[in-house]
């Protein structure tokens, strides 16, 4: 752009009076060794200097400026601009890689720059347009104008470098003087010469200048072509490109001398591209693209897709690939195990499956085939662990996120044939780690869509199978890159809709909701400081109590991460900064007070049931898991006086299939054991039952729920309450077996943050409990269930056929996996059974 100082040019007098329009004022483009001319297009690699709206009116192609030659390369005229230039247009922009914007322009008509001044976004000044006097019929008729078209007709037939495109436009241009504006670029003058046909507005001095020009160009011309034609004949393929590298190197050291820096930056291209161990299959395809982008003027479309192209390989790590082999320090396991205690608070069993997946590659001396997949809800810290996991191996990390991903082309890159094609995330991630063998995350597997002609879990595939992404090929890039060297990590929040073969090659590692005093443990020791970090408090000492920590966890939060904690405790201190700056607050010791709770985070959000709520007949309590962790469920049920024949059963709350079928396998259950119940049958034959599940516009599946509905209609049918203590979980079938079912930690977990002391869950999920906090069980009386008779007298809904008392087992832990009878395994677990007191 121009600098501050920059002065005019005195204008070189012209042999005619020139015809001047009214001044206007214009934005300013001075680049050096650049000259356009009228009709002229010419690309930019960098379109700066103009303010926003300025672009915009860009992108509409309705942006008009003035381009002018910086002639800052002449000594003798130092810090000055040409008096005469075009003015332009932007007729298409092409967003760069970088962020910026590239541009095609053309040019209308000729300039003359009266003032220029320095503004924020650049240069403006004012211009008027500048013309030639009328030309006369008799200029046009002279011999000078035929013999200038039949030198044109000459030129174009001998050179073959000028686009079929252009030709047809200059052969079909009538008007002489436009004819040889759009002739120049492709002739081989100096900026000088170019500026002065620019500002010669002598029609028949110019047609003069163009016929000498023309004359000269084609005599080199038909040497080059002959000596050409006798190379072609008498030499053979190897020496006859010898020969023409040689003829290009002593043509390009001679435009160079005359200040062509597009053939310097090629140059450099092509020496960085040279120092790198690149494959057969690259190098070929980069000396295919240099000799086609030689052979192509700067001012073609496919020069600037060229160029980029092979900035794209040259930005590959080629020359980190090779030492990264040679070269691979030992992982230290310790280490890693202290980073990973250091940035994350609990999830033992992750941690313990993380340190065993890198034992195992630091064993094998390689990345071993299965991927990791951390599967959890949302802000259980799926994604810093891989941030961890990068930092234990001194890898370099990059994040992918596949969320909303529609098209395999964002994973194998765009075909070069397409207008602004870009490679492919994995090729970017690549470019922007500097290495081939970073940790590369991808973030958000399971939102990665199957829609449109081609799925994106196949493209997902070659790049994580070992046996295929040794040559993974970029449809981009168009040759193959090793990316066995990469560790990929994946995150998901569920797995039910990937792809068989994709998760086949993933080892799953589940990570689970925090409980309430893991919560608050995270909050004291890592949020709390590094908000404080970040926002330079770490001056004043905020001390947030864990009585208040748990106020904020029950009231303000529902999730089994901690994000949203942490956003709590973000506006917590932003509220105090703001009172510091304000000076409200001037002592370096704060502490937060349950009383502040609502000045801070105004009104809770969510409100936990008191222990000693009453349940009516007909309500049970279930335990779900959700997307966001464990929670309790309420199961309604009432009887509904109906003479209408039909279904006696009528489901509401946006229950899934799979809720629907258990709530007809609990119903079929009731009525074929009526007897053993106590339960008249006519008493549910004659009345419709309605079950419903409160808050109807939250989706509600899954086989966790059958054991309540189960309850819920027992206590409907024979008019006895539930414990408002009791939560419980399990599947049912018509048997009367209680089936075992997931998410065990976050259920109970769920419930001792409701305040729940009793649970019944199946047998089978006993040694689940094992992920469960000691503070947790410690609150709980666990019952272990096998059939739906246990579930009824544990909830004192049907008598146990003994008349003894019901008391629930503790679970020790270590105890059970140390004493398992393999011969009879089903025997090992436990059952509630029926204890004396």
């Amino acid at each position: 752009m121009l600098k501050k100082d920059k002065k005019i040019e005195k204008p070189i007098k012209p042999t005619k009076s020139i015809v001047v329009g009214q001044k206007r004022l214009l934005p300013i483009l001075a680049l050096p060794n650049q000259v356009l001319f009228p009709g002229t297009i010419i690309p930019l690699s960098a379109l700066k200097g103009f303010k926003d709206d300025d672009l915009k009116l860009a992108k509409s192609g309705k942006l008009e400026f003035g381009l002018f030659t910086d002639l800052t390369f002449d000594k003798s005229k130092k810090k000055t601009i040409s008096k005469f230039g075009t003015e332009a247009r932007v007729t298409a922009l092409i967003k760069l890689p970088n962020g910026e914007f590239g541009a095609m322009i053309k040019g209308f008509k000729r300039l003359m720059i009266h003032q220029v001044s320095k503004k924020k976004h650049g240069y403006e000044g004012f211009v008027s347009s500048a013309e030639d006097q009328l030309i006369s019929k008799k200029d046009l008729d002279s011999p000078k104008v035929h013999a200038f078209k039949n030198l044109v007709y000459e030129y174009l037939k001998y050179n073959q470098n000028v686009s079929q495109e252009v030709v047809s436009e200059i052969l079909a241009t009538e008007n002489i003087s436009k004819l040889g504006f759009i002739l120049s670029p492709f002739l081989n003058l100096p900026i000088k010469r170019k500026l002065n046909i620019l500002s010669n507005f002598d029609f028949q001095k110019r047609l003069e200048d163009f016929v000498s020009i023309l004359g000269q160009e084609i005599e080199m011309l038909k040497v080059s072509n002959k000596i050409q034609t006798q190379v072609k004949e008498g030499v053979r393929d190897s020496m006859r490109k010898s020969f023409l590298r040689e003829q290009m190197q002593l043509i390009k050291k001679e435009l160079t001398k005359l200040g062509d820096d597009d053939l310097n930056e090629t140059s450099s291209l092509k020496k960085r591209l040279s120092k790198y161990k690149l494959s057969k299959q690259a190098k070929d395809t980069v000396d295919k693209e240099f000799e086609k982008l030689e052979s192509m003027h700067q001012s073609s479309p496919e020069y600037y897709t060229s160029w980029t192209y092979l900035n794209w390989i040259a930005d590959l790590p080629w020359d980190v690939q090779s030492a990264e082999k040679k070269k691979r320090d030992p992982i230290d396991l310790i280490k890693a195990g202290k980073i990973l205690d250091t940035q994350h608070f609990g999830i033992d069993h992750v941690k313990d499956k993380i340190l065993e997946y890198l034992a195992v590659i630091q064993h094998k001396g390689r990345l071993t085939g299965q991927i990791l997949a951390l599967m959890g809800p949302p802000g259980v810290g799926k994604t810093s662990l891989g941030s961890s996991i990068a930092e234990a191996l001194n890898r370099p990390f990059q994040r992918i996120s596949l969320g909303g991903t529609r098209d395999e082309s964002e994973i194998r890159g765009h075909r070069r044939t397409y207008i602004g094609s870009m490679p492919g995330k994995i090729i970017q991630a690549l470019k922007n780690a500097k290495s081939s063998a970073p940790v590369i995350l991808l973030d958000e597997i399971d939102k990665a869509g199957k829609e449109g002609m081609y799925d994106v879990s196949s493209a997902l595939l070659e790049v994580l199978d070992p046996e295929q992404n040794k040559t993974f090929v970029d449809h981009y890039m168009s040759f193959p890159f090793d990316l066995s060297d990469v560790l990929f990590i994946a995150t998901a929040n569920s797995l039910r809709e990937m792809s068989l073969p994709l998760l086949d090659r993933m080892e799953v590692v589940e990570l689970s909701g925090y409980t309430e005093q893991e919560k608050i443990h995270i909050a004291k020791n890592y949020l709390l400081p590094k908000i404080c970090k970040s926002l330079d408090m770490t001056d004043h000492r905020i001390h947030i109590p864990d009585t208040v920590t748990k106020l904020i966890v029950r009231h303000y939060t529902r999730e089994s991460g901690v994000r949203q904690l942490n956003r709590c405790l973000q506006t917590i201190v932003r509220k105090i900064v703001r009172k510091i700056v304000q000076k409200e607050l001037s002592d370096h010791s704060i502490e937060i007070r349950s009383e502040d709770l609502v000045s801070y985070l105004k009104m809770p959000k969510y409100e936990i049931e008191p222990k000693d709520a009453y349940l009516p007949p007909g309500v049970a309590l279930g335990l779900a898991y959700t997307s966001v962790g464990g929670d309790v469920l309420f199961i309604e049920s009432r009887k509904i006086d109906s003479i209408n024949e039909g279904s006696k059963l009528m489901l509401t709350g946006s229950l899934g299939q799979v809720m629907q079928e258990s709530a007809q396998t609990v119903y079929s259950f009731l009525l074929s054991n009526t007897s053993l119940m106590g339960i008249e049958k006519e008493s549910i034959l004659k009345n419709k039952i309605h079950v419903h599940l409160p808050d109807g516009a939250t989706p509600k599946d899954g086989p966790s729920a059958g054991i309540a509905l189960l309850c819920a209609l027992t206590s409907l049918l024979s008019g006895k309450a539930l414990r408002s203590s009791l939560a419980m979980t399990g599947e049912v079938t018509l048997r009367g077996l209680v089936l075992p079912v997931g998410g065990i930690k976050e259920k109970i977990s769920a419930a001792h943050r409701y305040g729940k002391t009793e649970i019944i869950l199946p047998a089978t999920n006993w040694l689940d409990l094992e992920e469960v906090p000691d503070e947790v069980l410690n609150d709980l009386n666990i019952y272990p269930v096998r059939s739906m008779f246990e579930v009824l007298t544990i909830a004192n809904l049907i008598e146990s056929s003994d008349q003894k008392k019901v008391f629930p087992k503790k679970y020790h832990k270590g105890e059970m996996q140390q004493n398992v009878n393999w011969e009879e395994i089903g025997t090992t677990l436990p059952s509630f059974g029926v204890m004396s007191q």
